[in-house]
């Protein structure tokens, strides 16, 4: 089983498809908040948590092969810059953690939330 964060966003629920067509067993690590329309229909699991809730990654770890972290918040700007770091660093070091404590040896992290276009 694979467990993707971030999967009821758009680049995670894109990752959640792709593995499903290769014949993956998917679970979703998402906020009870979370909108879930990205994974209508989707044949996944849902472990309610947080990349900021170190506990919660580690009960979504249970019996995963592989982890994908897409997790992020994607803003450009925020008022509190901390609120980015809070998720986008923080959560990322939460999760990789999480991951090594779990034994998994090479977890997968998107960096698309580290592009961005420059306007010419």
């Amino acid at each position: 089983m694979d467990l993707v964060t971030g999967g009821t966003g758009f680049v995670g629920a894109h990752v959640v498809r792709a593995l499903l067509t290769r014949g993956r067993t998917v679970r979703c690590l998402a906020r009870r908040e979370s909108r879930r329309d990205n994974l209508k229909g989707l044949s996944v699991e849902i472990a309610f948590g947080d990349v900021t809730d170190r506990a919660s990654i580690a009960r979504a770890l249970n019996g995963i092969e592989t982890l994908y972290h897409c997790a992020a918040d994607y803003r450009l700007w925020a008022k509190d810059p901390q609120e980015l770091a809070r998720v986008n660093v923080a959560g990322t070091q939460n999760v990789l953690a999480a991951s090594a404590e779990a034994g998994l040896q090479r977890p997968w992290a998107s960096s698309m939330s580290s592009r961005r276009r420059r306007d010419r």
